[in-house]
Order: structure tokens, then sequence, then C-alpha cells
């Protein structure tokens, strides 16, 4: 869409040679052919700049004074329908011409936009790696230079902040790498027989442990037996338990509530967060949707991406359901439990415009 002053530009522009082709027709040359010709520039010029509707009205303009005035000279009906012709001709081109401006600028855009994301999500990679890396390097430099003075308190202390931030540091690798599968279109899953009601409760504890403010309840039946990829199937609780944690930063409950429906298993995961705005609730699953948050958070923003994924290669589909901000926010997701067809496969989300 061109901008205020170039649309007025554009305007005038069409304006002083409307002025002239009537001027010609009327006046100087009429009856002549050549000012058909002088009737179709406006719409050449509305199709560099103006919206489609803008570039057909101009064509509809160009169309009725062409008619009018040959109406006016009292023109026979044999001679000006080839004019008519000619500008239908041409408002056909100029209006393919004009989708295709608009369809390169919309591509040149969208290119923009994702080129920035890139550096945006490359610098928070860097500062992410780099956290964990000078905390490693430091406690390894302490223990390597200090060995008969730390007590084995201090040094168990230090190796295990190693082993946390080691971890946390794989962590940001592999979603990278899952994303880059998925992008590629080479992201596989391996299903086997297994319980998620016994996953669950282990992926539970684990979370459970990582928190003192939150509060994780677990309401499941016995078991719940289906066919899945079950190392996948326990990233995608990790990655909506810890963002349940992570966005309530003032704590309270998180509910896991799984159940069986008609051949599906089904996981709602709820929290009492920060909330989704219904505006934001498509962005969730786009890779680096943490870039479209206000709030700081640890993490590539590819969470959510990777485990639509790996719940879609399952023949599954997940949802969200927000009252908005500060309202909490349930992420569903629905498992067949025989598994989809082999063909099966995550398609990735389209781009957004700008």
């Amino acid at each position: 869409m061109a901008r205020p002053t170039e649309t007025a530009r554009i305007l005038g522009a069409m304006a002083v040679v409307y002025f002239i082709a009537l001027l010609l027709d009327l006046y100087i040359l009429p009856g002549h052919s050549f000012v058909a010709v002088v009737y179709a520039i406006p719409i050449l010029i509305a199709a560099q700049g103006l919206s489609l509707t803008a570039v057909e009205a101009t064509a509809a303009i160009s169309l009725a004074l062409d008619i009018s005035t040959s109406l006016l000279k009292g023109e026979s009906i044999t001679v000006w329908p080839y004019e008519v012709i000619s500008l239908l001709i041409i408002s056909y081109v100029s209006i393919l011409l004009s989708i295709e401006l608009r369809q390169a600028s919309k591509r040149a855009m969208e290119a923009e936009e994702a080129r920035r994301r890139l550096q945006e999500f490359t610098g928070m990679v860097a500062h992410d790696l780099r956290g964990p890396l000078t905390t490693v390097l430091g406690y390894a430099q302490m223990i390597s230079r200090g060995q008969q003075q730390l007590s084995p308190e201090a040094s168990e202390k230090m190796i295990y902040a190693i082993q946390k931030e080691t971890h946390r540091m794989n962590r940001l690798i592999s979603d990278m790498l899952d994303a880059s599968q998925i992008g590629a279109g080479r992201f596989t899953i391996q299903r086997e027989p297994m319980d998620l009601v016994s996953l669950a409760r282990d992926i539970v504890q684990q979370q459970q442990a990582t928190t003192t403010k939150h509060h994780i309840i677990l309401e499941a039946p016995k078991s719940l037996e289906g066919v899945w990829d079950a190392d996948r199937i326990a990233q995608v609780l990790t990655n909506l338990l810890s963002n349940a944690i992570k966005y309530s930063p003032e704590g309270g409950y998180i509910w896991v509530n799984l159940s069986q429906v008609d051949g599906n298993a089904t996981v709602r995961v709820t929290d009492q967060g920060i909330g989704v705005a219904p505006d934001d609730i498509p962005l969730l699953f786009e890779p680096f949707s943490r870039l479209y948050r206000e709030q700081p958070a640890k993490g590539t923003g590819l969470g959510l991406y990777i485990t639509k994924a790996i719940v879609e290669a399952h023949g599954g589909r997940i949802q969200v359901e927000s009252a908005g901000p500060g309202k909490g926010s349930s992420f569903i997701l629905t498992l067949p439990l025989s598994g989809p067809p082999p063909s099966s496969r995550f398609t990735p989300p389209r781009k957004r415009s700008p």
C-alpha cells in the first residue's frame, strides 16, 4: 500500500492525464483512436501504487469517460467499441500487473520480516547460550584452581550447577536441531506401546522438583495405553509443564488432566498464569514465538512449534484456550490411541504477513 504522500502524487498525476485526455478527445484530436491510449495511462499509473480496488475503479472511470465522449461526439457505433475493447485489454493487463506487484511487495516484506526475526533469534540464542556457558567455565576454573581449598559441599554445589547449565545448553541445541528437521520435512517419530499415565506421572514429578511456588496436580485414570513415541510425548509434556511454570510467575496450581474419549487420549494442561490474548493464540505455534511476547522468559521460542509437530506427527491436534491476559490458559492435545496412517506428516505453519 502506497504512503499518503505517494498516493496523493499518483492521484494528481492521474487527474492531469484525464484532463489532457478530455482536451484531446473533445477539442484537439476528436475521433482519433490515439486518445484511447491516453485514457489507458491512468490505469497503468494506478497499478504502480494504488490498491487493486483503486485500479479497477480507475479502469471503470476510463471506460466511462471514453464511452461518454464517444456518445457526445456522435461517433458511429461501429467505431468506438474498438476503443472500448482496447481499454478493456489494457485494464486487464494493468490489474494483473497490480496483483503481481502486490504479491512481490508482500514477498519482500515477508522476507524482510523473516530476516529481522532470524537476527533477533540469533541474538537471543547467543544470549541464552552465553549465560550457562559463562557459569560452566567459571565453576570449572574455580574447581581446577582450588581443589585443595574447596570443601566437598562447595565442590558438589559447583558440579551440580555445571550439570544444570550444561543440560540447559543441550536443550537449546536440541530444540534448534528439531526445528531444522521440521522445516526440512525430515521430522520422524518411533511409536511403541506405552502407558501415558505412567509417563505423565514421571514428568509431573520432575517438573514439580523444579519449583516451590507451583503445585502440579495430576488427574488421570490408573492407566491409559496407546501406541506413541514415549520420548517425544515426554518432550511434549515437559514443554507444556515448563511453560505453565514459566508463564505463571506468581505461582499457583497447575492441573494435568488425562482422559480417554472415543479412541483418543486427551491431555489438558491448565495454569493460573499470564494467559493469552485471543489475537496472540495463532502466534504461539509459530517458530520463535517468544519474539512476539512482551514478557521476558528464557528459551528459544521453539518449544510449542516443536510440540505441535510432535502431536501432529502422531495424527493428533493441539488447541489453546484462554479467557485473556492474566486469566491463565489451557493447552489441550488429542492423540489417537493407535496412531495415524504412515503418510501422516506435520505441516509447518505459513508465515504471517506483517
